[in-house]
């Protein structure tokens, strides 16, 4: 989503980053990517529009200001969400259907509720 990484055989299902770099910004491998501090900012502003986009376009952000199994939902909450499991893994989150969890077995919800309450408002089109 960001342009720096291609993918991988999983689909990006299991998060561990063993796949091909794009070389965005020079980045080819994941070492590259963590030791640029630099590369993960513009990564993360470029990610956060687009996973906006797409969370607005499956009708989640109606979901901001309630709370769902005990986790408050907020706009950058949605992000961090998005950030750990894709807009998908969101709403099966936010409709019951399950919470996702990445390789270290952190879920959706952890990532919704520690990075809810942020403003990101200048980094998203609202509707």
């Amino acid at each position: 989503d960001a342009g720096y990484y291609g993918g991988d055989s999983t689909g990006g299902q299991r998060q561990d980053f063993i796949g091909a770099f794009t070389g965005r910004n020079g980045i080819t491998t994941r070492d590259e990517f963590l030791k640029n501090p630099a590369a993960q900012l513009d990564a993360f502003d470029r990610a956060v529009p687009i996973f906006w986009s797409r969370l607005t376009g499956l009708g989640l952000d109606r979901f901001v200001g309630s709370s769902v199994n005990g986790v408050s939902i907020t706009e950058s909450g949605l992000i961090g969400g998005a950030w750990i499991g894709g807009p998908g893994g969101v709403q099966h989150y936010l409709t019951g259907a399950g919470n996702r969890a990445d390789i270290n077995g952190t879920t959706v919800s952890d990532y919704i509720d520690r990075f809810g309450g942020y403003d990101i408002g200048g980094q998203i089109r609202r509707r």
